[in-house]
This record gives structure tokens, sequence and C-alpha cells, in this order.
């Protein structure tokens, strides 16, 4: 393998979806409901951390995407300016037949077990064969999370 391989993209970190005044008044609505079923039940904490979680929403919704860097050399795996060394990567996978191919790698990190880049622009086979001389290919599924994510429109 040449040293000096790197292999980059960019992608925006999210895909941008048109969302429209149902949009925001559905989110706004199971938010309060969901806030006053905390308050009811006598939970103060959650129904305040179920307001404060739908206007982060809210407000994160109106802003537009922002393109990240990605690459991938012996150094391990970079997203924008945060190195992940491959010692901290115990494998990865795949998704190619997905609106755009993302790949998962799972992490040893406790706070983010699972990575999900989107792959644009860049042939997923050559991604592959490039990670596998660092670290193993394990079929890994899509987080419910990235789901939820995508379900919003994140």
């Amino acid at each position: 393998m040449h040293r000096s391989l790197v292999i980059t993209w960019h992608a925006e970190e999210f895909i941008a979806r048109e969302r429209g005044a149902k949009w925001y008044w559905s989110v706004g609505v199971i938010g309060l409901l969901a806030a006053f079923l905390a308050f009811y039940f006598d939970n103060i904490l959650f129904a305040l951390l179920l307001l404060v979680g739908t206007g982060v929403v809210l407000l994160y919704s109106k802003r537009p995407p922002m393109m990240v860097q990605y690459s991938i050399s012996i150094h391990g795996v970079r997203i924008g300016s945060h190195l992940f060394p491959f010692e901290n990567l115990d494998s990865f996978w795949i998704h190619e037949h997905e609106e755009t191919p993302l790949i998962m790698l799972q992490t040893s990190s406790f706070l983010t077990p699972m990575l999900s880049l989107p792959l644009v622009g860049v042939e997923p086979s050559t991604v592959r064969d490039f990670l596998n001389h660092f670290i193993k290919e394990k079929k890994h599924e899509i987080p419910l999370s990235e789901h939820i994510s995508r379900a919003l429109g994140f």
C-alpha cells in the first residue's frame, strides 16, 4: 500500500429537506404534549428536558447543512478536524444500496460507538479495499438513531 494515499471527499452533514409549517407544528405539538405528560406525572425535570429538546430540534432544523470534509489515510479516518485513529476503530461496513452510500464505523468509544459517514463521489470498493488493510469488515446495521434523524428530516 502506498503510504501517501489519502481518500478525500466532501459531503453535507445531512441531506437538506424542505420542512413546511405542518412539520414545525407537528414537532411543536408532540414536544408540548410529551412535556405536559411528564409534568402531569410529576416529572418536572424530564418535562423541562423535553421542552429544551423540542426547542433545539426546531432551531437546529432551520440551520442549513454544513459541508464536511472526510478523509481516510494510514493515520485513520478524519471527519472535519477530528481524527479517529485506526487503533480506536474496531470494524466497518459500507451500505451501498442507500440513497447515499454510508460507511458505518464501529469505534471503541463509549460516547460515539458508531459513526455514520456519507460516501459521496468516491467508489465504495476503493474505500473498502483501503479500510480492509487496517480494520476488519463486519456487517453493521444502520442504528435506530440514524433512522429517526432521517425521519425527522436531518
